[in-house]
């Protein structure tokens, strides 16, 4: 029988989560108005905090549904869902996985981070590690559909401070300068105002980078090895003025940030010598290395080193660091 103190909630007014609604299985998690069956011995070996939550006795009154106790999350739905389908479901979030969405990477984040879960949040921040680099190779490496992979810029910042993962924001500040929309980026609440400061002193900072990354047409070392002094000097001069109008700001189109500004397909195109053009070439690549050495900087951030070191931690096996206590 019963306990008669617990409440059945009438099933009409809740969701049951297809694929998440385990009939063998003895608890009901409820996230807004949609509620999921699985096994508490599962949950509470994978997550430290539901191990705790649910050793605890029933509550007088707790809820019930379809005869099982009703553990009510303050969760989104979406987030809810992810996060146990990935630690049901094997195949929904792969080690290798290049199917799953910014917003269902970020939901396992924030759950994972939430609910210390060890194994799942280090691999999701290894996924997330792929699009918020932090070396200049792995950023060249991201080609265009990785770049558009997040949908709102603003999201990758917010998740950064949620889970308090500063690796993530030199990349993601990075990228909201170049496409994040001034009304949407102010009227955001959940992204700090220290951040909104970062970000606008980013804006101005980037278009002075742009032109700094752009002096090495014009620099009078590139030219040393020059054959055809004039001819060259004119072609340069028009690809540096015609560079330029790129860097002007624009309310419809991406920012170019000094990584952008200039690309080798605007190198092959210059019709200079050849001492000019391996001159530039190299000028370009340690223009562009200085600007992503000082990124985090940029926009006031920790150092690379202190980044890395953080990025190291968020992804760490935690029997490592056990292992290492123990030598």
């Amino acid at each position: 029988m019963e306990d008669a103190t617990a409440t059945d909630t009438p099933s009409a007014e809740l969701t049951k989560c297809k694929g998440l609604w385990l009939t063998d299985c003895g608890l009901v998690i409820r996230a807004e108005n949609t509620v999921f069956r699985v096994s508490r011995d599962l949950i509470a070996m994978q997550s430290p905090i539901f191990a705790d939550m649910l050793s605890l006795p029933p509550a007088e009154g707790q809820e019930k549904f379809d005869g099982c106790p009703m553990v009510l999350l303050s969760d989104s739905a979406a987030d809810v869902e992810v996060f146990l389908r990935s630690l049901i479901h094997y195949d929904f979030f792969p080690a290798e996985s290049q199917r799953i969405t910014f917003d269902d990477l970020s939901g396992i984040i924030r759950m994972s981070h939430k609910y210390e879960v060890a194994g799942l949040r280090r691999r999701a921040f290894a996924k997330l590690s792929h699009y918020f680099p932090t070396t200049l190779q792995q950023f060249d490496a991201l080609g265009p559909a990785e770049v558009e992979w997040i949908s709102d810029e603003r999201s990758a910042v917010i998740l950064a401070r949620r889970t308090d993962q500063e690796w993530i924001l030199p990349a993601a500040l990075y990228t909201l300068c170049r496409y994040g929309r001034e009304l949407n980026i102010l009227a955001c609440d959940e992204m700090p105002v220290a951040d909104k400061y970062r970000w606008v002193i980013g804006c101005r900072k980037l278009m002075e980078e742009s032109l700094k990354a752009l002096a090495f047409l014009l620099d009078d070392s590139t030219m040393e090895d020059c054959r055809e002094s004039d001819v060259c000097y004119r072609t340069r001069v028009r690809a540096r003025m015609e560079a330029e109008q790129r860097c002007c700001f624009s309310t419809s189109e991406a920012l170019f940030g000094p990584l952008e500004i200039w690309t080798e397909d605007n190198m092959k195109a210059l019709q200079v010598c050849n001492g000019c053009l391996n001159s530039m070439r190299l000028a370009h690549i340690s223009a562009r290395e200085a600007f992503w050495a000082g990124l985090p900087e940029l926009f006031d951030l920790p150092a690379w080193d202190v980044l890395e070191k953080l990025k190291a931690e968020a992804m760490a096996d935690e029997s490592e660091d056990v292992d290492a206590m123990d030598e």
